[in-house]
């Protein structure tokens, strides 16, 4: 799953990547896509769940720390 984090920066991405993967929260990486617009390609974050036994509020857990 793609994840866009509007007014943010690749850089910004990077940063919460690394935080996120400080704390053992999660390992969520920053990718890029080509942006909607067609204007080049946009940084977004990349969301891989293989592990059976997450859960909604797992994913609910992350996503907040967007907000």
């Amino acid at each position: 799953m793609l994840f866009r984090r509007r007014g943010w920066t690749p850089e910004q991405y990077h940063e919460w990547s690394d935080r996120m993967l400080a704390e053992q929260r999660t390992f969520t990486v920053p990718t890029t896509v080509p942006s909607p617009d067609g204007a080049g390609p946009e940084t977004v974050l990349r969301f891989c769940f293989t592990h059976p036994r997450t859960t909604l509020a797992d994913v609910a857990a992350v996503l907040d720390t967007l907000a």
